[in-house]
């Protein structure tokens, strides 16, 4: 049955012909192609257009909606911040929840 697979005018020395960069570039290539036609597909789907030329979109998040899990200070995530880490104990790790749910 594997003799089937490959094509009778395909010889094994042509195949050790074959660049693994351009079997790479090919590969690259039609993962772009694809991504491009299901972005195509999703904005005839939905009229959303997300990746127009005008550039006024801002990417990412605000981190002004966030707290730290380590001093609790609205603005940054735990490993930017300059306070000493805390090791909390378990029964500590409930209080730090409910202030944080506060």
């Amino acid at each position: 049955m594997e003799e089937n697979l490959i094509h009778p005018s395909v010889m094994i020395s042509d195949l050790d012909q074959i660049y693994p960069d351009d079997v790479e570039e090919m590969d690259v290539t039609w993962q772009m192609a694809m991504a491009v036609f299901r972005a195509k597909n999703f904005i005839k789907k939905t009229g959303r257009n997300t990746w127009d030329k005008s550039g006024n979109r801002n990417f990412g998040f605000s981190k002004a909606n966030l707290r730290c899990f380590n001093c609790h200070n609205p603005g940054h995530f735990a490993k930017e911040c300059n306070e000493p880490k805390v090791d909390l104990v378990d029964g500590d790790k409930h209080i730090v929840l409910l202030m944080v749910l506060n």
